[in-house]
């Protein structure tokens, strides 16, 4: 007998009066037994040890199942359930009562089947044994004939060719996400984070009232079916590092508080809505879901936004809740979450080893793994859209001090942490240790590949942009370098905007991005409906007062659009049909209006181009000297990139002063020496950074060979010039600049001149 473990003898008995549950074949009836447990040492810190419990944190069941015997290793689950889970229930009135429990003392278990590397399990102890456990290729289902862990129960197996469970599929409604300017403005969290660490989903869970009848008006019933999807859902998703974390139920007691259509999609359009308007006013959370009892939508058994989590009224689904078995009803929130975090169905050649995947379209039965091309569709649409929401951390005790290997969390004396043993896929790591393996320079990161740092010169983040700046992986560190953009009111799109954190935003792109790729900005005349202070044409929102614009910043108010026939965002739009006296033409002026965070999404964004060296902020055409506060920056210095993405002046040491730009004549279109990003290679082979004057001495030398370059002049490194360069000299060239800005052989002489000019005021400084 294994010590320090509760051992469950269970042995096949003649079975009973068959038992039909869709989408599983056969049944044997066995007999639990409860051995006695030999507690052993807790080595893992819990965050609720001091919590009375009814439930034990660990358990072994023995299964003879199909003359084999089989030990179910069993953890209470962790972190499916928030800190700060409520519900919420409905009076006959209609008045909503919500509660917070305080001690969360559950009965759910995930674990897998000892010795059997392939193999999982998601059960319920709270009234017997009652869940899902697979081995290899081969699923289960269990549940108790009576309310004991010590009666008969029933093992059924999943068979995937029933017919009835087969017909499953899922609509994806007519939506493409677009890269909008709240939805990206600020990213910062994944610079330190990174896309790499883990995830959470704070999911709340809304039945509508059939669900609710169906299982019998229990309060508790419903709750512990609902927890059991969770508990299944989460084990599916730590697989990608996420955690699925319940925080929140609501039940519609006494009438569903939206119109369920017989067209799924109009339910969610019903549904995303309400839950923007209503729900989100009372409880926070990143994604909602729908379990509707309803026999409505045909075939259609799931529906959800692809790739919006995080969005407002995207980030939602609806489920057709009919099916007694909690396991495939779990399985179909798992595919639909999929869909939300950007992944798309799997079709051949993406497959599972294990035959079914989560993301297959037919859902025939439960799948807890996900294809290789699943995961590069959910890591790539980490990193197009970087959803903020999903780095929130739902668990206070998670911010303490205490450490230990196996938290997920790169503590001091580590070099990784991938989780448990049981938890952690990271090849480069040891779980156990919580040191990279032998030969493995890195586990994680931008810059890290193949468990190895990646070289210097790398691109790790491309430029998006004009407005952008490509980031290289330094050599040194899997990660990559702090994301810096070009100056706000830089000249962008042939000047038809200025750069703003980052971006170039101007009034065509923002039509496409509110209604579609058709839409355009519309005739001048549009502008003047900002001069009527409604909804559909304002610059200032005071107290849900409209404020008309001043006839200065009108094309700082609401924005006007024509063309495109289907808008990207939920909202209410109006269109008004103008005519222009001047040309005689009726013009087309469409718009929309959408709050969302404190901010109607239909007007004007900041950083817009409003006249020239003029931008909008906050519904006021402005001059960019007033605005940015970069403009103001000591004439000395010029700026190139920003750091953090914040509103302020940032000089980097050893810039080029203003003097050599008159010394050279350099036209304003060429990029000049100083547009060099050579922060980051500033610093000596130890460490530590250089002075101002060795700055500027790297500076011209490697500007002095780049021309020698261009000019075809023979090029001596470092390492065979005459002079007694230092050794900190030896080090790798600095970005080079544009090749144009020299193109003659008189200034390189003058250029020569100088850099041996400036090399004897140094070797004299050093004196």
């Amino acid at each position: 007998m294994l010590p320090g473990y509760i051992f469950l003898m269970i042995f096949l008995v003649p079975q009973v009066k068959e038992k039909v549950i869709l989408g599983v074949e056969g049944q044997q009836l066995v007999h639990p037994k409860k051995l006695p447990v030999i507690q052993k040492r807790d080595t893992e810190h819990t965050h609720d040890d001091d919590i009375p419990k009814t439930y034990e944190e660990e358990l072994l069941y023995e299964i003879k199942l199909n003359r084999k015997t089989l030990i179910l290793h069993l953890l209470r689950s962790r972190e499916f359930l928030g800190s700060n889970y409520s519900e919420t229930f409905y009076s006959m009135k209609g008045e909503a009562f919500t509660r917070h429990p305080q001690i969360m003392d559950h009965c759910f278990y995930q674990g897998s089947i000892v010795h059997e590397y392939d193999s999982a399990a998601s059960i319920s102890t709270c009234n017997g044994l009652r869940g899902f456990f697979r081995v290899n290729d081969q699923r289960y289902l269990i549940e108790p004939v009576k309310y004991s862990d010590e009666g008969e129960h029933l093992v059924f197996k999943y068979n995937p060719k029933v017919p009835f469970v087969a017909n499953y599929s899922c609509m994806e409604p007519n939506f493409t996400r677009k890269t909008v300017a709240e939805d990206t403005e600020s990213k910062g969290d994944y610079k330190t984070k990174g896309i790499y660490n883990e995830k959470y989903v704070e999911l709340f869970i809304v039945a509508d009232d059939t669900t609710y009848h169906r299982n019998s008006h229990p309060h508790d019933k419903l709750r512990n079916r609902i927890w059991g999807m969770v508990n299944f859902v989460n084990m599916i998703y730590k697989t990608l590092n996420i955690h699925v974390t319940l925080v929140g139920v609501e039940i519609w007691t006494h009438g569903d508080k939206i119109e369920l259509h017989s067209n799924i999609e109009t339910t969610l359009l019903h549904f995303s809505v309400w839950q923007e308007r209503i729900l989100k006013t009372r409880k926070h959370f990143d994604h909602v879901l729908l379990l509707s009892g309803k026999w409505l939508y045909t075939h259609v058994q799931g529906i959800s936004y692809p790739g919006g989590m995080c969005l407002p009224y995207y980030s939602s689904s609806v489920i057709k809740d009919l099916l007694p078995d909690t396991n495939i009803v779990a399985n179909r929130m798992a595919h639909q979450l999929g869909h939300n975090l950007g992944m798309q169905h799997d079709e051949f050649p993406c497959t599972c080893p294990s035959g079914k995947c989560v993301m297959d379209s037919d859902g025939s039965i439960p799948a807890l793994k996900f294809s290789k091309c699943s995961q590069d569709q959910y890591q790539q649409y980490l990193k197009d859209y970087k959803p903020t929401c999903m780095l929130d951390i739902p668990f206070p005790y998670k911010f303490n001090d205490f450490q230990y290997c196996g938290n997920k969390k790169v503590d001091e004396g580590e070099e990784c942490d991938c989780g448990t043993g049981q938890e952690c896929t990271n090849p480069c790591c040891d779980a156990h240790t919580c040191v990279l393996k032998p030969g493995f320079t890195c586990a994680e990161g931008e810059c890290c590949e193949s468990c190895q740092i990646k070289k210097a010169g790398s691109i790790c983040r491309p430029a998006k942009d004009e407005c952008d700046f490509p980031e290289m992986c330094t050599g040194h560190s899997p990660a990559c370098p702090t994301d810096q953009f070009r100056v706000n009111g830089f000249p962008c799109k042939n000047s038809e905007g200025y750069c703003f954190m980052g971006k170039c935003p101007t009034r065509g792109d923002q039509c496409s991005e509110l209604f579609d790729d058709e839409a355009i900005e519309s005739h001048d005349i549009c502008y003047e409906m900002n001069t009527k202070g409604n909804k559909f044409g304002y610059c200032k929102n005071k107290e849900n007062r409209f404020l008309p614009c001043e006839e200065k910043d009108i094309r700082c108010g609401k924005i006007y659009c024509t063309g495109g026939d289907h808008s990207s965002v939920l909202g209410e739009d109006k269109t008004y049909h103008l005519t222009d006296p001047q040309q005689n033409v009726t013009v087309k002026c469409k718009t929309i209006f959408l709050y969302h965070d404190s901010r109607d999404v239909g007007l004007v964004a900041s950083g817009t181009k409003c006249g020239e060296g003029m931008v909008c902020s906050t519904g006021e055409c402005l001059n960019m000297e007033k605005v940015y506060n970069s403009i103001n920056c000591p004439s000395q210095c010029h700026e190139i990139a920003m750091d953090d993405h914040g509103l302020h002046c940032h000089c980097e040491e050893g810039q080029a002063p203003e003097a050599l730009e008159e010394l050279f004549n350099v036209t304003t279109h060429l990029q000049k020496p100083w547009e060099w990003r050579i922060k980051d290679t500033l610093v000596t082979s130890s460490g530590g950074r250089l002075s101002q004057s060795r700055q500027k001495f790297i500076f011209y030398i490697n500007l002095q060979v780049k021309i020698q370059e261009e000019l075809q002049i023979p090029i001596k490194m470092p390492s065979e010039l005459e002079v007694g360069y230092p050794k900190w000299l030896c080090m790798p060239r600095l970005r080079i600049l544009d090749p144009k800005i020299f193109t003659t052989l008189p200034r390189y002489l003058l250029l020569k001149f100088l850099v041996v000019l400036l090399m004897f005021f140094i070797q004299t400084e050093n004196v």
